[in-house]
């Protein structure tokens, strides 16, 4: 895979969570994109103070205000985007911009499903619309042939939420309008990959991961990859709060682990080697409550008691008492 050269990119929601992680990334690379477009709804309110701080340091950082769920809000961005960009068009756009109503199945209402689905959904779809143009004019000027993010690409942040097949955290938080919402903006991503495919532009939509962020703690689970950290994909992919709960090791199911305040989250990755036997990864475990001496994964563990723990949405504070082995 090349690196990503991009001139221009738009990220919506980018004064707070992701999208002000994206914007950080993007201001940190070797070769940064010539314009970066940020959108907000209240560029000039307390909640874009960080934004703003980086705005006045980089001048290829350009805040506009943008409300996703109004067409003429997103008509209004597309409009000086392209008044900046001129006729070399816009690379990337990045739907990043989202909500979430934390509510179980038999209290959720037309409001909030509506309000959701208008925002995780719909608000992707006119930006693809209104974006349109100025992607087709990037696609056209781009060398090669192919689809890529450097060329002209849509890129909608779903989650394994809106999964139908499997409804992923279910027992932990039922979240129905989010989940319904992103289980649409992934069909709307197949739909712009086989619509805007003839003009040159790569659509695809993407799982962040669980990330620590206001929305992403909204449930009141303090978990998740911590923002601008890397995420280390190995058999032992254990990102959590603060601090990975096992380094990344061939030996990882003789790494000792031992009770700890933190971290609170133990993610094993598809097809990597499980300690717990009767759970198949990718398994995403939670547990509280919990006092363990220290102890290795190994086949004397207890496994049906720990697997009973989380099928009940316990939290179990696991951190390493030390580094693999990696020879």
């Amino acid at each position: 895979m090349g690196e990503l050269c991009v001139r221009s990119v738009v990220v919506t929601g980018a004064n707070r969570g992701l999208g002000l992680g994206f914007v950080q990334h993007f201001l940190r690379m070797p070769k940064p994109p010539q314009w970066i477009f940020a959108t907000c709804r209240d560029p000039k309110g307390q909640g874009a103070q960080e934004l703003q701080n980086l705005a006045s340091k980089h001048p290829s950082l350009v805040i506009i205000s943008l409300e996703v769920a109004d067409p003429a809000s997103i008509k209004a961005a597309a409009a000086k985007v392209g008044a900046h960009l001129g006729d070399s068009g816009l690379n990337l756009l990045i739907n990043n911009a989202g909500m979430v109503k934390s509510k179980k199945l038999d209290a959720e209402t037309l409001e909030d499903m509506t309000e959701t689905y208008t925002t995780n959904t719909a608000g992707p779809l006119l930006m693809g619309q209104a974006f349109l143009p100025l992607l087709k004019k990037a696609a056209q000027g781009s060398p090669g042939s192919g689809l890529s993010c450097s060329k002209a690409a849509i890129i909608n942040i779903s989650s394994i939420g809106g999964s139908i097949a499997s409804a992923f955290g279910w027992d932990m938080m039922q979240l129905v309008s989010y989940r319904c919402s992103k289980a649409a903006l992934n069909m709307l991503s197949k739909c712009q990959s086989l619509a805007y495919k003839e003009h040159g532009i790569l659509c695809v939509a993407l799982h962040p991961g669980w990330v620590q962020t206001d929305m992403g703690s909204s449930a009141g689970h303090a978990v998740g990859i911590p923002l601008g950290q890397g995420h280390q994909s190995s058999c032992a992919d254990f990102p959590c709060v603060g601090v990975a709960v096992l380094n990344p090791c061939p030996g990882f199911p003789a790494c000792p682990i031992a009770v700890g305040a933190a971290p609170s989250v133990l993610v094993l990755g598809a097809g990597c080697p499980n300690p717990l036997g009767s759970l198949h990864g990718p398994s995403f475990m939670v547990v509280q409550g919990f006092q363990l001496p220290p102890f290795p994964w190994s086949a004397s563990f207890p496994q049906p008691w720990l697997g009973q723990g989380l099928r009940h949405g316990l939290h179990l504070p696991l951190c390493p008492t030390a580094p693999c082995d990696s020879g």
